[in-house]
């Protein structure tokens, strides 16, 4: 089974430093860019992460649209810390934004888009659903 690589887009909170290191725990490959980093996008690029996390556009805008981060990665992650709650773009929200289940949630959205690829390795794009309890995720019923 191929390592899952996550890139954690940044802006300084040590929160993330901690998700990076359960990441590492696991096994995944990690690496935290920070949102002032020059030539971000090469950054990602060249990393080729299966997912990226980021806080919520709405809370810190991103300086790359989402639209460019999808080009990147199968999976965005968009996290607000201060509403204490997660989204994944691309299945569900899962409400309490911990390092444990940000961690869960991260495995599952992987697990999650490896069972969706199509024949050319695509993912199907969703539109986010409503919350779903976080056991819910685990299971993979995204």
């Amino acid at each position: 089974m191929p390592r899952n690589r996550v890139a954690l887009l940044s802006s300084g909170s040590v929160f993330l430093d901690g998700v990076a290191n359960r990441l590492r725990e696991e096994g995944m490959a990690v690496d935290i860019v920070p949102t002032a980093a020059q030539n971000p996008v090469g950054r990602l690029k060249e990393f080729r992460p299966d997912a990226v996390v980021m806080e919520s556009p709405e809370r810190d805008p991103s300086p790359w649209p989402e639209e460019v981060l999808r080009a990147v990665a199968t999976t965005v992650i968009c996290l607000d810390l201060e509403r204490d709650e997660l989204d994944v773009r691309t299945s569900r929200r899962i409400a309490g934004a911990t390092t444990g289940r940000l961690v869960a949630a991260i495995r599952a959205a992987l697990a999650a888009a490896s069972e969706d690829r199509g024949g050319e390795g695509t993912i199907r794009q969703g539109q986010c659903q409503e919350s779903r309890p976080l056991s819910e995720a685990r299971r993979g019923n995204a």
